[in-house]
């Protein structure tokens, strides 16, 4: 594991931080029993440290937000969080608005950062974390690490997240079910695409699963990296033959009960996050090439 090192050059500032106190995942991504948030903590400015899942520029192409999800490193205090500042913020200058600040900031997947912010933002089903929406008001990301050694995801499957009527699992404890994973990494194994033509930047697909005998579908939201331009091969193939996925577990739900809206957000394929399952063909090809390279390989050696 990496020694965090503070690199102040690497910090996101709107205004200088005050005293801000600390906060547990656990204690901000409380929820009723309505799914709306049930943190009830400090007033004022917070703070907490976590991994990147997503580089912020490639959540989607629009330029009316800027977005970030973290996690927590620590195992006792499982959850993530999502910053966000867009549209609804204040510059100052009576215009509205991402802060430039933000948006000059590199922070790439497996960063670790430190944020002080404001827990004030009830937000479709989720606490999320902002300037408050003002020009006046902390929101600060210090970046104290570059790459941390490892992003743990939870391998699960869609039944962990689905009821056998392939309606959301809620659970207002947040110890199962969608809300558990929530703004986490998560890991699915042998999905299939349900319709590879609506494969897209910054369009929604549904996923499938079947476990047990039971058909679950779920939502798979696309973000704006070019990895994700996939050849119509490849997508035949996710449809036909399958994919492993890893994505992080988002909530987008506009309207009381906030229980549902659950979706997977891939941002990006690359590390490691898509894998496809090839043609047993090109498998067959792959292993025959192999061992045709260690046959060389040995007489070469008795050889000499």
């Amino acid at each position: 594991m990496k020694k965090l090192v503070l690199s102040l050059a690497a910090t996101c500032c709107i205004l200088a931080p005050s005293l801000a106190q600390a906060v547990t995942y656990r204690q901000l991504e409380a929820v009723n029993s309505n799914g709306s948030s049930a943190y009830s903590g400090i007033t004022g400015s917070i703070t907490l440290t976590g991994v990147v899942l997503n580089d912020p520029t490639e959540m989607s192409t629009s330029s009316d937000y800027w977005q970030l999800f973290i996690q927590s490193l620590d195992p006792t205090d499982h959850g993530g969080v999502v910053l966000w500042d867009g549209y609804m913020n204040y510059l100052g200058d009576g215009s509205y608005g991402v802060d430039a600040s933000l948006t000059s900031l590199t922070l790439n997947y497996g960063d670790v950062v430190t944020v002080t912010a404001y827990a004030t933002d009830d937000r479709c089903g989720k606490c999320n974390l902002t300037d408050n929406h003002g020009a006046s008001t902390i929101f600060t990301v210090t970046k104290t690490t570059d790459h941390y050694d490892t992003v743990s995801s939870e391998t699960i499957t869609l039944a962990d997240l689905k009821n056998t009527d392939d309606t959301f699992q809620f659970d207002s404890s947040r110890n199962s079910g969608c809300e558990y994973y929530q703004s986490t990494l998560v890991s699915l194994k042998g999905l299939t695409l349900a319709d590879a033509s609506l494969w897209g930047k910054d369009q929604t697909v549904t996923v499938k699963q079947k476990i047990n005998g039971v058909d679950y579908t779920f939502d798979l939201l696309l973000g704006s990296n070019d990895s994700l331009n996939l050849s119509a091969d490849t997508l035949s193939l996710m449809e036909t033959k399958g994919f492993d996925l890893t994505a992080i577990l988002d909530q987008e739900d506009t309207s009381s009960p906030y229980t549902g809206g659950y979706r997977l957000w891939l941002t990006s394929t690359e590390n490691g996050a898509l894998t496809v399952v090839p043609e047993p063909g090109a498998l067959a090809l792959c292993l025959a090439g192999g061992l045709a390279t260690m046959l060389v390989w040995r007489r070469r050696r008795s050889a000499a």
